[in-house]
């Protein structure tokens, strides 16, 4: 043996495996030790954790040890872990539907790298899919974006109904904020009345005699809870 060519070997414990494995690429074509007896060789500088997986293996050849190793001390394979990453990605409650979209794009442009090329169609249905809407509203973006579904057009009808749903929202909480409010004058207090309709009652000053002012609920007057004119 010759102590020279196998000295080259790297001692190995489970961690560092993508330097063992290309240094020990390296050993192979310099050490003259027989290809029978590399395995073996190899499993003498080893410890730890892959001292145990290699002593397990009923296949010592050099070829088996790092076949095995490769699926256990190896790295994640890159393309299979960013799509499974993409795959689960949804849009988050405290995230906008602009920012959604961009880390989305963000996503499909790094798959791309990795020549991994998803079709448009799918990727227009994960982007409707992921982006936590209400099933009435992910209808209406399904129908606006056409059978063919566009990933821009996806990306617009996403945008569009998203802006509508939070105007919606603002004129909500400002409806609720002055209903809220107990706004008096000297002669008017707004009120709902049971039908739900915010408005200024008229008061008695405008119909003298009525001695209160009433509604124009037609429950609250079959109900004799509204003071009629």
């Amino acid at each position: 043996m010759d102590s020279k060519a196998t000295s080259k070997a790297l001692k190995f414990d489970g961690t560092g495996y993508e330097q063992w494995k290309k240094v020990t690429s390296i050993w192979k074509e310099v050490t003259t030790i027989e290809e029978s007896k590399r395995g073996p060789y190899l499993i003498l500088q080893m410890s730890g954790k892959a001292l145990n997986v290699a002593l397990d293996l009923k296949d010592k050849s050099l070829k088996n040890i790092t076949d095995e190793f490769d699926k256990i001390f190896g790295e994640p394979n890159e393309v299979l872990a960013k799509y499974e990453k993409f795959d689960e990605f949804k849009r988050t409650t405290d995230q906008s539907m602009q920012e959604y979209i961009h880390e989305f794009e963000r996503q499909v442009d790094e798959l791309d790298a990795l020549k991994l090329n998803i079709p448009e169609l799918i990727l227009s249905v994960k982007l409707v899919k992921g982006a936590n809407l209400s099933s009435n509203d992910e209808k209406i973006v399904r129908l606006a974006s056409g059978k063919e579904m566009k990933f821009e057009e996806t990306k617009g009808s996403l945008i569009s109904i998203s802006d509508n749903v939070m105007n919606s929202s603002k004129v909500n909480d400002s409806f609720v904020k002055v209903k809220e409010e107990k706004v008096e004058s000297d002669h008017t207090t707004f009120y709902t009345d049971r039908c739900g309709n915010f408005n200024p009652p008229v008061f008695s000053s405008d119909f003298p005699g009525s001695g209160q002012y009433f509604n124009s609920c037609p429950a609250s007057r079959r109900m004799g809870l509204a003071e009629q004119p």
